[in-house]
């Protein structure tokens, strides 16, 4: 779902909680807050929705990540890395 709030160009708002921290930059592509913390929870989103300007361009910074990280190129690159260090005798 994270992914494809990014490629959307929308900011998100994830718990600290197993992967999700390390896809999100705080305050630049959506914010982190502590899990069970229904305050925090509450200020981050009273955030976003009382800059729409900001929430804009968070999600334009995500929309970046994304694509640098989850796009074609990025895969594509992934997948001949693997490649090669099969092809070379390594493990991938």
């Amino acid at each position: 779902v994270l992914q494809l709030a990014y490629t959307f160009a929308r900011p998100v708002i994830v718990t600290d909680t197993g992967g999700l921290p390390e896809a999100v930059d705080h305050g630049a592509t959506g914010l982190i807050v502590p899990p069970q913390d229904s305050p925090a929870l509450a200020r981050a989103l009273v955030k976003l929705l009382a800059d729409p300007a900001e929430a804009e361009a968070m999600g334009r910074r995500a929309q970046q990540w994304a694509s640098e990280h989850f796009g074609w190129d990025a895969i594509a690159a992934a997948v001949l890395d693997v490649c090669r260090k099969v092809a070379s005798g390594g493990s991938p």
